[in-house]
Protein backbone atom coordinates (compact mmCIF):
# COMPACT_ATOMS: atom_id res chain seq x y z
CA UNK A 1 0.00 0.00 0.00
CA UNK A 2 1.81 3.41 -0.84
CA UNK A 3 2.13 6.32 1.35
CA UNK A 4 -1.21 8.36 0.36
CA UNK A 5 -3.25 5.06 1.05
CA UNK A 6 -1.93 4.63 4.21
CA UNK A 7 -2.88 8.26 5.12
CA UNK A 8 -6.20 8.03 3.67
CA UNK A 9 -6.90 4.64 5.90
CA UNK A 10 -5.49 6.24 8.54
CA UNK A 11 -7.41 9.10 9.21
CA UNK A 12 -10.55 6.95 7.79
CA UNK A 13 -10.03 4.12 10.83
CA UNK A 14 -11.28 7.97 12.86
CA UNK A 15 -15.12 6.85 11.82
CA UNK A 16 -17.22 4.85 12.90
CA UNK A 17 -20.96 3.95 13.44
CA UNK A 18 -22.73 5.81 16.48
CA UNK A 19 -26.19 6.46 18.14
CA UNK A 20 -28.25 9.10 17.26
CA UNK A 21 -29.25 11.59 19.73
CA UNK A 22 -29.67 15.55 19.47
CA UNK A 23 -26.27 17.09 21.33
CA UNK A 24 -27.82 18.35 25.33
CA UNK A 25 -26.53 19.90 27.74
CA UNK A 26 -26.37 17.15 31.09
CA UNK A 27 -26.73 18.66 34.50
CA UNK A 28 -29.02 20.73 36.11
CA UNK A 29 -26.49 23.44 37.41
CA UNK A 30 -25.99 21.70 40.92
CA UNK A 31 -23.35 20.21 42.51
CA UNK A 32 -21.80 16.56 42.07
CA UNK A 33 -20.83 14.95 38.76
CA UNK A 34 -23.06 14.23 35.98
CA UNK A 35 -22.97 11.44 33.45
CA UNK A 36 -22.67 12.34 29.14
CA UNK A 37 -21.14 10.33 26.57
CA UNK A 38 -18.01 8.41 27.30
CA UNK A 39 -16.90 10.64 30.50
CA UNK A 40 -18.29 12.13 33.41
CA UNK A 41 -17.70 16.01 34.30
CA UNK A 42 -17.55 17.79 37.64
CA UNK A 43 -16.33 20.99 39.11
CA UNK A 44 -14.32 20.42 42.18
CA UNK A 45 -11.80 22.49 44.64
CA UNK A 46 -9.28 21.73 46.95
CA UNK A 47 -10.89 22.94 49.82
CA UNK A 48 -14.27 23.87 51.02
CA UNK A 49 -14.28 27.28 51.22
CA UNK A 50 -12.73 30.61 50.56
CA UNK A 51 -11.60 34.04 52.72
CA UNK A 52 -12.99 37.08 51.73
CA UNK A 53 -10.16 38.65 49.97
CA UNK A 54 -8.46 35.21 49.04
CA UNK A 55 -8.25 32.52 46.69
CA UNK A 56 -9.07 29.34 45.95
CA UNK A 57 -8.50 26.50 43.00
CA UNK A 58 -11.38 24.65 41.50
CA UNK A 59 -11.24 22.96 38.18
CA UNK A 60 -13.11 20.99 35.96
CA UNK A 61 -12.35 17.33 35.81
CA UNK A 62 -13.53 14.88 33.03
CA UNK A 63 -13.38 11.36 33.98
CA UNK A 64 -12.97 9.33 30.59
CA UNK A 65 -14.44 5.14 29.63
CA UNK A 66 -11.20 3.66 28.53
CA UNK A 67 -9.91 4.82 24.97
CA UNK A 68 -11.37 8.25 24.91
CA UNK A 69 -9.70 11.45 25.01
CA UNK A 70 -10.28 15.19 25.38
CA UNK A 71 -7.61 17.85 24.08
CA UNK A 72 -4.97 20.08 24.88
CA UNK A 73 -5.43 24.16 24.29
CA UNK A 74 -3.98 23.04 20.77
CA UNK A 75 -5.69 19.71 20.14
CA UNK A 76 -3.09 18.82 17.34
CA UNK A 77 -4.21 17.63 14.00
CA UNK A 78 -8.08 17.84 14.59
CA UNK A 79 -10.39 18.25 17.63
CA UNK A 80 -11.11 21.07 19.94
CA UNK A 81 -10.23 22.15 23.61
CA UNK A 82 -12.58 21.97 25.75
CA UNK A 83 -14.25 25.58 27.51
CA UNK A 84 -16.10 26.91 29.93
CA UNK A 85 -18.45 29.77 30.37
CA UNK A 86 -18.74 31.13 34.36
CA UNK A 87 -22.22 32.53 35.99
CA UNK A 88 -20.28 33.53 39.44
CA UNK A 89 -21.73 35.67 42.40
CA UNK A 90 -21.32 39.15 42.95
CA UNK A 91 -17.46 39.99 43.77
CA UNK A 92 -16.31 36.56 42.67
CA UNK A 93 -13.92 36.35 39.86
CA UNK A 94 -12.78 33.33 37.52
CA UNK A 95 -9.52 33.33 35.89
CA UNK A 96 -8.45 31.30 32.91
CA UNK A 97 -8.54 27.60 32.47
CA UNK A 98 -5.23 26.05 32.68
CA UNK A 99 -4.02 23.07 31.02
CA UNK A 100 -1.76 20.69 32.36
CA UNK A 101 0.82 19.00 30.52
CA UNK A 102 -1.02 16.67 27.62
CA UNK A 103 0.46 13.24 25.44
CA UNK A 104 0.93 12.77 22.58
CA UNK A 105 -1.72 10.46 21.47
CA UNK A 106 -1.18 8.96 17.78
CA UNK A 107 -3.85 8.48 15.34
CA UNK A 108 -2.12 6.79 12.43
CA UNK A 109 -0.20 9.11 11.02
CA UNK A 110 -1.58 11.75 12.38
CA UNK A 111 -1.33 13.54 16.05
CA UNK A 112 -3.57 14.59 18.87
CA UNK A 113 -2.26 16.11 21.88
CA UNK A 114 -4.40 15.56 24.72
CA UNK A 115 -5.41 13.45 27.69
CA UNK A 116 -6.92 10.21 28.74
CA UNK A 117 -8.45 8.16 32.00
CA UNK A 118 -9.12 12.07 33.88
CA UNK A 119 -8.16 15.11 33.88
CA UNK A 120 -8.65 18.38 35.86
CA UNK A 121 -8.42 21.81 34.48
CA UNK A 122 -7.84 24.30 36.91
CA UNK A 123 -9.07 27.52 37.38
CA UNK A 124 -8.43 30.19 40.42
CA UNK A 125 -11.37 31.58 41.84
CA UNK A 126 -10.62 35.30 43.75
CA UNK A 127 -13.43 36.21 45.87
CA UNK A 128 -13.48 40.20 46.70
CA UNK A 129 -12.63 41.83 50.16
CA UNK A 130 -16.31 43.02 50.65
CA UNK A 131 -17.62 39.45 50.02
CA UNK A 132 -19.97 38.51 52.55
CA UNK A 133 -19.55 35.71 54.39
CA UNK A 134 -22.07 32.70 53.83
CA UNK A 135 -22.81 30.47 51.13
CA UNK A 136 -21.81 30.59 47.44
CA UNK A 137 -22.85 29.02 44.05
CA UNK A 138 -20.45 28.62 41.17
CA UNK A 139 -22.35 28.15 37.89
CA UNK A 140 -20.63 26.80 34.76
CA UNK A 141 -21.54 26.27 31.38
CA UNK A 142 -18.70 23.91 29.67
CA UNK A 143 -18.46 22.40 26.19
CA UNK A 144 -16.12 19.79 25.02
CA UNK A 145 -15.30 17.05 22.60
CA UNK A 146 -14.60 13.58 22.93
CA UNK A 147 -12.71 11.06 20.42
CA UNK A 148 -11.88 7.31 20.02
CA UNK A 149 -12.09 6.59 16.94
CA UNK A 150 -14.60 9.04 15.79
CA UNK A 151 -15.61 12.33 17.68
CA UNK A 152 -18.87 13.02 19.93
CA UNK A 153 -19.11 16.98 21.19
CA UNK A 154 -20.66 17.25 24.79
CA UNK A 155 -22.07 20.10 27.02
CA UNK A 156 -22.93 20.04 30.48
CA UNK A 157 -24.12 22.33 32.89
CA UNK A 158 -22.46 21.89 36.34
CA UNK A 159 -22.13 23.69 39.83
CA UNK A 160 -20.28 23.99 42.97
CA UNK A 161 -21.04 25.07 46.33
CA UNK A 162 -18.60 26.94 48.65
CA UNK A 163 -18.58 28.77 51.85
CA UNK A 164 -17.44 32.27 52.16
CA UNK A 165 -16.01 32.66 55.42
CA UNK A 166 -13.20 34.76 57.32
CA UNK A 167 -9.73 32.55 58.46
CA UNK A 168 -10.05 29.70 56.26
CA UNK A 169 -7.57 27.13 57.47
CA UNK A 170 -4.41 26.69 55.07
CA UNK A 171 -4.51 23.39 52.99
CA UNK A 172 -2.81 20.72 55.04
CA UNK A 173 -0.18 18.80 52.14
CA UNK A 174 -0.79 18.48 48.46
CA UNK A 175 -4.16 18.52 46.68
CA UNK A 176 -4.97 14.80 45.90
CA UNK A 177 -7.27 13.90 43.42
CA UNK A 178 -7.62 14.97 39.45
CA UNK A 179 -7.45 18.41 39.96
CA UNK A 180 -4.89 18.17 42.46
CA UNK A 181 -2.31 16.27 39.65
CA UNK A 182 -3.31 18.66 37.50
CA UNK A 183 -2.32 21.21 39.62
CA UNK A 184 1.12 19.29 40.01
CA UNK A 185 1.40 18.74 36.00
CA UNK A 186 1.36 22.49 35.27
CA UNK A 187 4.19 23.88 33.27
CA UNK A 188 6.71 25.76 34.82
CA UNK A 189 8.28 28.61 33.06
CA UNK A 190 11.84 28.16 31.86
CA UNK A 191 13.97 29.00 34.76
CA UNK A 192 16.46 31.26 35.16
CA UNK A 193 19.56 29.46 34.74
CA UNK A 194 18.33 27.80 31.34
CA UNK A 195 18.44 29.47 27.89
CA UNK A 196 16.18 28.76 24.59
CA UNK A 197 17.47 29.41 21.34
CA UNK A 198 15.40 28.71 18.14
CA UNK A 199 16.46 28.53 14.52
CA UNK A 200 13.85 27.91 11.34
CA UNK A 201 15.41 26.27 8.24
CA UNK A 202 13.83 25.42 5.29
CA UNK A 203 12.22 22.45 6.78
CA UNK A 204 12.48 22.03 10.59
CA UNK A 205 13.10 24.37 13.29
CA UNK A 206 15.97 23.65 16.01
CA UNK A 207 15.56 24.14 19.21
CA UNK A 208 18.94 24.34 21.05
CA UNK A 209 17.99 24.22 25.26
CA UNK A 210 20.59 24.94 27.77
CA UNK A 211 19.89 23.16 31.11
CA UNK A 212 23.57 23.00 32.23
CA UNK A 213 23.39 19.24 32.22
CA UNK A 214 23.20 16.63 29.75
CA UNK A 215 19.83 15.69 28.11
CA UNK A 216 18.53 12.32 26.50
CA UNK A 217 14.87 13.21 25.65
CA UNK A 218 13.13 16.03 24.57
CA UNK A 219 9.33 17.01 22.97
CA UNK A 220 8.06 20.08 22.06
CA UNK A 221 4.18 20.73 22.22
CA UNK A 222 3.01 24.04 19.72
CA UNK A 223 0.82 26.30 21.46
CA UNK A 224 -0.27 27.59 17.95
CA UNK A 225 -1.24 25.47 15.35
CA UNK A 226 0.29 24.76 11.51
CA UNK A 227 3.24 25.81 13.11
CA UNK A 228 4.94 22.24 13.26
CA UNK A 229 4.49 18.43 11.73
CA UNK A 230 2.47 17.38 14.68
CA UNK A 231 2.84 13.53 13.76
CA UNK A 232 6.57 13.09 12.54
CA UNK A 233 9.63 12.00 14.70
CA UNK A 234 10.83 14.79 16.82
CA UNK A 235 14.74 13.96 17.01
CA UNK A 236 16.86 14.78 19.82
CA UNK A 237 20.46 15.37 19.65
CA UNK A 238 21.93 15.12 23.55
CA UNK A 239 24.25 17.48 24.23
CA UNK A 240 26.42 18.21 27.23
CA UNK A 241 24.99 20.97 28.75
CA UNK A 242 22.02 20.25 27.22
CA UNK A 243 20.27 19.36 24.13
CA UNK A 244 18.94 19.92 20.77
CA UNK A 245 15.65 18.87 19.08
CA UNK A 246 14.50 18.82 15.39
CA UNK A 247 11.32 19.51 14.77
CA UNK A 248 9.65 19.43 11.18
CA UNK A 249 7.85 22.65 10.17
CA UNK A 250 4.08 22.35 8.83
CA UNK A 251 3.15 22.61 5.39
CA UNK A 252 1.59 25.78 3.84
CA UNK A 253 -1.75 25.13 3.04
CA UNK A 254 -1.44 27.23 -0.04
CA UNK A 255 1.55 25.73 -1.14
CA UNK A 256 1.88 22.14 0.14
CA UNK A 257 5.08 21.33 -1.19
CA UNK A 258 7.07 23.58 1.08
CA UNK A 259 6.37 24.98 4.65
CA UNK A 260 4.42 28.12 5.93
CA UNK A 261 6.07 31.26 6.02
CA UNK A 262 8.27 31.32 9.30
CA UNK A 263 7.23 32.95 12.51
CA UNK A 264 8.50 35.26 13.86
CA UNK A 265 8.08 33.59 17.06
CA UNK A 266 7.75 29.69 18.54
CA UNK A 267 5.65 29.27 21.68
CA UNK A 268 4.88 25.70 23.22
CA UNK A 269 6.23 23.94 25.74
CA UNK A 270 9.43 21.65 25.83
CA UNK A 271 9.05 18.56 27.62
CA UNK A 272 12.29 16.87 29.31
CA UNK A 273 10.01 14.21 31.78
CA UNK A 274 7.07 13.87 33.21
CA UNK A 275 8.64 16.43 36.08
CA UNK A 276 10.35 18.78 33.77
CA UNK A 277 7.93 20.62 31.41
CA UNK A 278 8.73 24.39 30.54
CA UNK A 279 6.42 26.82 28.86
CA UNK A 280 8.76 28.82 26.25
CA UNK A 281 8.40 31.58 24.25
CA UNK A 282 11.16 32.43 21.97
CA UNK A 283 12.42 34.49 18.70
CA UNK A 284 13.03 32.09 15.54
CA UNK A 285 16.21 32.90 13.63
CA UNK A 286 16.27 32.06 10.29
CA UNK A 287 19.38 29.68 9.67
CA UNK A 288 20.18 25.86 9.53
CA UNK A 289 21.39 24.16 12.32
CA UNK A 290 24.17 21.06 11.46
CA UNK A 291 22.93 17.73 12.90
CA UNK A 292 25.78 16.33 14.93
CA UNK A 293 27.64 13.57 13.50
CA UNK A 294 27.14 10.35 15.12
CA UNK A 295 26.79 6.33 14.54
CA UNK A 296 23.33 4.84 14.91
CA UNK A 297 20.19 6.52 15.53
CA UNK A 298 20.27 10.05 16.16
CA UNK A 299 18.90 10.99 19.44
CA UNK A 300 16.60 9.39 22.17
CA UNK A 301 15.59 6.03 22.62
CA UNK A 302 12.01 6.78 20.79
CA UNK A 303 13.25 8.62 18.07
CA UNK A 304 12.64 6.26 15.00
CA UNK A 305 15.47 7.86 12.52
CA UNK A 306 18.42 9.63 11.87
CA UNK A 307 17.68 13.29 11.85
CA UNK A 308 18.44 12.92 7.71
CA UNK A 309 16.34 10.15 7.56
CA UNK A 310 13.76 11.65 9.25
CA UNK A 311 13.68 14.56 7.41
CA UNK A 312 13.40 12.39 3.79
CA UNK A 313 10.60 10.44 5.74
CA UNK A 314 8.65 13.77 6.66
CA UNK A 315 8.96 15.12 3.67
CA UNK A 316 7.42 12.21 1.49
CA UNK A 317 4.72 12.07 4.19
CA UNK A 318 3.60 15.62 4.25
CA UNK A 319 4.27 15.37 0.42
CA UNK A 320 1.39 12.33 0.57
CA UNK A 321 -0.95 14.11 3.35
CA UNK A 322 -1.21 17.31 1.51
CA UNK A 323 -2.33 15.69 -1.80
CA UNK A 324 -5.40 14.00 0.28
CA UNK A 325 -6.33 17.35 2.17
CA UNK A 326 -4.73 19.93 -0.19
CA UNK A 327 -5.67 18.89 -3.70
CA UNK A 328 -7.49 21.45 -6.08
CA UNK A 329 -11.44 20.95 -5.51
CA UNK A 330 -13.19 20.04 -8.66
CA UNK A 331 -15.45 22.82 -8.75
CA UNK A 332 -17.37 21.68 -11.94
CA UNK A 333 -20.67 20.82 -9.46
CA UNK A 334 -21.96 23.20 -7.09
CA UNK A 335 -22.07 22.55 -3.22
CA UNK A 336 -25.06 24.79 -2.08
CA UNK A 337 -25.60 25.13 1.84
CA UNK A 338 -28.29 22.79 3.52
CA UNK A 339 -31.49 23.96 5.01
CA UNK A 340 -34.14 21.78 5.67
CA UNK A 341 -36.40 24.16 3.30
CA UNK A 342 -34.32 23.68 0.24
CA UNK A 343 -33.71 20.08 0.65
CA UNK A 344 -37.72 19.34 0.92
CA UNK A 345 -37.93 21.82 -1.92
CA UNK A 346 -35.61 20.21 -4.50
CA UNK A 347 -37.36 16.28 -3.49
CA UNK A 348 -40.66 18.00 -4.26
CA UNK A 349 -39.59 19.46 -7.80
CA UNK A 350 -38.28 15.75 -8.16
CA UNK A 351 -34.33 15.81 -7.95
CA UNK A 352 -32.53 13.79 -5.63
CA UNK A 353 -30.32 15.35 -3.02
CA UNK A 354 -27.51 14.26 -1.91
CA UNK A 355 -26.27 15.90 1.70
CA UNK A 356 -22.28 15.70 3.25
CA UNK A 357 -22.91 16.20 6.90
CA UNK A 358 -19.62 18.20 7.54
CA UNK A 359 -17.21 19.98 10.34
CA UNK A 360 -14.06 22.10 9.93
CA UNK A 361 -12.31 19.94 12.84
CA UNK A 362 -13.49 16.87 11.22
CA UNK A 363 -10.15 15.56 9.10
CA UNK A 364 -12.06 11.95 8.08
CA UNK A 365 -14.57 14.46 6.67
CA UNK A 366 -11.62 16.09 4.26
CA UNK A 367 -10.65 13.23 3.78
CA UNK A 368 -13.56 11.51 2.19
CA UNK A 369 -14.63 14.84 0.06
CA UNK A 370 -11.24 14.78 -1.55
CA UNK A 371 -10.46 11.09 -2.29
CA UNK A 372 -14.95 10.32 -3.38
CA UNK A 373 -16.90 12.92 -3.21
CA UNK A 374 -14.91 15.84 -5.76
CA UNK A 375 -13.03 12.57 -7.58
CA UNK A 376 -14.53 12.59 -10.97
CA UNK A 377 -15.98 9.65 -11.27
CA UNK A 378 -18.54 10.45 -8.79
CA UNK A 379 -19.17 14.02 -9.93
CA UNK A 380 -19.80 12.10 -13.23
CA UNK A 381 -22.47 9.99 -11.77
CA UNK A 382 -24.09 12.73 -9.92
CA UNK A 383 -24.55 15.09 -12.77
CA UNK A 384 -26.18 12.51 -14.80
CA UNK A 385 -28.49 11.57 -11.96
CA UNK A 386 -29.27 15.52 -11.13
CA UNK A 387 -28.23 14.93 -7.89
CA UNK A 388 -28.84 18.16 -5.83
CA UNK A 389 -25.42 18.59 -3.64
CA UNK A 390 -25.45 20.25 -0.23
CA UNK A 391 -23.40 20.59 2.71
CA UNK A 392 -24.84 20.87 6.40
CA UNK A 393 -21.46 22.53 7.95
CA UNK A 394 -21.85 21.29 11.69
CA UNK A 395 -18.28 22.87 13.06
CA UNK A 396 -20.52 25.30 15.32
CA UNK A 397 -23.04 22.43 15.09
CA UNK A 398 -25.67 24.42 14.38
CA UNK A 399 -29.08 23.15 15.85
CA UNK A 400 -30.93 22.81 13.09
CA UNK A 401 -27.90 20.21 11.36
CA UNK A 402 -27.86 18.49 14.87
CA UNK A 403 -31.97 17.97 14.27
CA UNK A 404 -31.50 16.34 10.91
CA UNK A 405 -28.90 14.09 12.26
CA UNK A 406 -30.66 12.98 14.86
CA UNK A 407 -33.55 12.29 12.06
CA UNK A 408 -31.49 9.59 10.40
CA UNK A 409 -30.17 8.47 13.57
CA UNK A 410 -26.77 10.08 13.91
CA UNK A 411 -25.32 12.50 16.42
CA UNK A 412 -22.04 13.21 14.70
CA UNK A 413 -19.95 13.77 11.49
CA UNK A 414 -19.04 12.55 9.04
CA UNK A 415 -22.57 11.76 7.98
CA UNK A 416 -23.31 10.98 3.80
CA UNK A 417 -27.25 11.13 3.31
CA UNK A 418 -29.35 10.40 -0.12
CA UNK A 419 -32.57 11.50 -0.72
CA UNK A 420 -34.13 10.09 -3.40
CA UNK A 421 -36.37 12.60 -5.35
CA UNK A 422 -40.57 12.47 -3.73
CA UNK A 423 -41.08 12.83 -0.01
CA UNK A 424 -42.26 9.68 0.31
CA UNK A 425 -39.03 7.75 0.02
CA UNK A 426 -36.57 6.72 2.32
CA UNK A 427 -33.31 8.15 2.88
CA UNK A 428 -30.06 6.06 3.04
CA UNK A 429 -27.59 6.56 5.00
CA UNK A 430 -24.35 6.13 4.26
CA UNK A 431 -21.28 4.67 5.76
CA UNK A 432 -18.98 7.00 7.74
CA UNK A 433 -16.11 5.10 6.04
CA UNK A 434 -16.94 6.30 1.75
CA UNK A 435 -15.47 4.60 -0.76
CA UNK A 436 -16.12 5.68 -4.72
CA UNK A 437 -17.91 2.06 -4.87
CA UNK A 438 -20.34 2.89 -1.81
CA UNK A 439 -21.40 6.24 -3.18
CA UNK A 440 -21.42 4.95 -6.66
CA UNK A 441 -23.61 1.93 -5.69
CA UNK A 442 -26.23 4.10 -4.05
CA UNK A 443 -26.36 6.64 -6.24
CA UNK A 444 -27.11 3.30 -9.19
CA UNK A 445 -29.22 1.29 -6.20
CA UNK A 446 -31.23 4.02 -5.14
CA UNK A 447 -32.21 6.38 -8.21
CA UNK A 448 -32.14 3.97 -10.95
CA UNK A 449 -34.92 2.07 -9.64
CA UNK A 450 -36.89 5.27 -9.69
Amino acid sequence: MDVRALVVCAVLLLVAARSGAQMQAVGDGGPGPVKAQHLTAELTSVGPAIAPGGRLEVGLVLTLEEGWHVFWKNPGDSGEPPKIVWTLPKGVTAGPMRFPIPKRLPQGELMNFGYEDSVGFPVEIAAAKNVAPGPIHLDAKVDWLVCREVCVPGKAHLGIDLEVMPNVPAPSGRPVGALGEALALLPDPLPKGMKLTVKGGKTEFVFTLVTGERETDGEFYPLDPDQIANAEDQVTEPMANGLRLRVERAADPKHPDRPGPLPKEIRGLIKLSDEQVYAVTAPVVAGEALAEARPGKAGSAASKRTAIGAMAAVVLGLAAFATVLYAPKDRTLVWQPYTRAALDEARAAGQPVFVDFTAAWCLSCQVNERMVLRSAEVQREFSAHGVVLMEADWTKYDAAITQELASVGRSGVPTYVLYPAGAGSAAEVLPEWLTREVVLGALRSDLERE
